[in-house]
């Protein structure tokens, strides 16, 4: 389980990763994300989440061979246009990279608080070519259920060929599972798609997740009753 608080002036706004009890005493804004205990606390609001795990319990061809033929080849191709994985320590470098991709998204913003909260459970991955980055990941890590969640992702959105730019991200998705395979994690977690066949729109999302050959499962977020009525009023639930 991790834990991680940020404050919001005399508020703190607290969140559990991977919790498999509930906990007495939470503050008035807590979020168990993916919870994985029988009982979620009596009176939050428990909502389903879905998402997609690979194991990692095979060499890299063992991986590929899971794999739809279409991922697997592109993954295969990608070995062939000089791209270069590696691990980022500079959390800056990460968030400047990631925010100028959200602002072409229209997504929201990252500060320096959306990282540092986790800690030790951060783990910054990147691809890039000729020196120049092409992609980046960010996960949550939990050694303790041997579970690594892509937390957030972005590409680069012009100057290179489309199609390189997915194949970099597809390899990328590739070698983190490898990295975090020779870590001694075993799960890794796409971090959420939608409800199989809830949403036409985003089910090319839900695809390129299932593409690596995981399995769908459900799981449950659950939000204390002030965070439920927050989350309500600003339109988030």
């Amino acid at each position: 389980m991790i834990l991680t608080e940020k404050k919001y002036g005399p508020l703190v706004y607290r969140k559990r990763w991977f919790a498999r009890q509930s906990y007495p005493n939470e503050c008035l804004l807590t979020m168990y994300a993916q919870f994985l205990g029988e009982s979620p606390p009596q009176g939050w609001s428990v909502q389903k989440f879905w998402t997609v795990l690979s194991t990692l319990d095979t060499d890299g061809e063992g991986h590929l061979a899971r794999m739809k033929k279409g991922t697997a080849y592109e993954i295969r191709r990608a070995e062939k246009d000089g791209l270069e994985f590696f691990e980022e320590k500079d959390r800056a470098a990460f968030l400047d990279f990631y925010n100028r991709f959200a602002r072409q998204k229209k997504l929201g913003v990252l500060g320096k608080g959306h990282l540092s909260c986790l800690d030790r459970h951060l783990m910054l991955t990147g691809v890039r070519q000729a020196n120049h980055n092409l992609a980046y990941h960010a996960y949550v890590v939990d050694a303790e259920e041997s579970r690594a969640r892509l937390l957030y992702s972005a590409q680069l959105q012009e100057g290179y060929d489309r199609a390189l730019l997915g194949r970099a991200n597809r390899w990328l998705h590739f070698r983190d599972m490898l990295a975090l395979q020779a870590q001694g994690f075993s799960l890794y977690d796409w971090g959420g798609i939608t409800e199989p066949g809830s949403d036409p729109q985003r089910e090319g999302i839900n695809q390129f997740k299932l593409g690596f050959g995981g399995e769908v499962v459900q799981e449950r977020n659950c939000y204390s009753p002030l965070l439920a009525t927050s989350r309500k009023l600003l339109g988030k639930s």
